[in-house]
């Protein structure tokens, strides 16, 4: 997949992610055909282990059951593996969302089906999170992002996904950990990485995604700064304002922030002068 087209704000949450809506600016979805192990009909439900220490899984293709008895997470030292039902009109909801060539509609009816199960959805979405097709993560990671504040369970799977080789499964995994402050530390490294990707929605996601955080972020001063450098307004608002809140530890963008006072017009000139103002006011007080 070469990425997500639309971007949707998950009900509830302030995090914005990356709608999995296919390739090339079409509102539907363009997947291969289901390799995970959903069943092709609302079967009776299937018994999968989810493992809360489980990495994603690696076995190759034959070895993944075409219909039925889902995903087995390893038996990883030190996991909390329960075996749990699938909801069946999960099941049949997401074989619906991965048929090719569905039309926009049927697939939008499908995906709000999974958002409307939503804690009974989530065990079938964390199967899926481990799959070894990247369409199925991302599409996962997706949903889950839409659902809300993921419980104690899912948190654990998206956390393992900030690891992910998609940039996609990445970004809605942080998106989706955002509105946890104590995970602050581990998803805001993710989201200033997203801001130097080519693809021009992954660095609108990460930059309105860092709204969410302020001093935490101190660390990616650099990042952040060079991200001032982009096209898009919609990247460059996030940044100075999160600049802003960082305060003192922000000072190595100060000489760029000014030249956004300086050159730029409206609301980022605004924000710009706000931001300076955080900076220098923090700076005194620690004088």
């Amino acid at each position: 997949m070469n990425g997500f087209a639309g971007r949707m704000v998950a009900a509830g949450v302030s995090a914005l992610v990356l709608g999995s809506a296919g390739c090339g600016g079409s509102s539907a979805p363009a997947p291969s055909p289901p390799t995970s192990g959903v069943t092709q009909t609302a079967a009776a439900p299937q018994r999968v282990q989810i493992g809360v220490d489980a990495k994603p899984l690696t076995v190759p293709d034959e070895a993944v059951p075409a219909t039925g008895g889902g995903l087995a997470a390893p038996d990883l030292p030190g996991s909390v593996a329960a075996a749990v039902e699938l909801d069946a009109e999960s099941q049949t909801a997401w074989t619906q969302l991965l048929k090719p060539d569905l039309s926009p509609e049927a697939w939008e009816a499908a995906r709000q089906t999974l958002l409307d199960r939503g804690a009974a959805a989530e065990p079938l979405l964390l199967q899926e999170l481990a799959s070894i097709d990247a369409y199925h993560r991302e599409t996962a990671a997706t949903l889950l992002a839409q659902l809300g504040v993921p419980s104690e369970t899912a948190r654990k799977g998206l956390v393992r996904c900030l690891d992910d080789d998609s940039p996609f499964v990445r970004a809605n995994a942080a998106a989706a950990l955002a509105p946890v402050p104590e995970l602050g530390e581990k998803v805001v490294p993710v989201l200033t990485k997203l801001l130097k990707e080519s693809d021009p929605q992954l660095r609108k996601m990460a930059a309105m995604n860092l709204s969410s955080f302020g001093a935490e972020a101190a660390p990616e001063v650099a990042t952040l700064a060079a991200a001032l450098d982009d096209k898009d307004e919609e990247v460059i608002l996030p940044v100075v304002q999160l600049l802003g809140r960082i305060g003192q530890k922000a000072e190595p963008a100060m000489g760029r922030l000014q030249q956004i006072a300086f050159e730029q017009e409206g609301e980022i000139r605004r924000a710009a002068e706000t931001a300076i103002e955080q900076i220098r006011s923090t700076s005194d007080k620690s004088e």
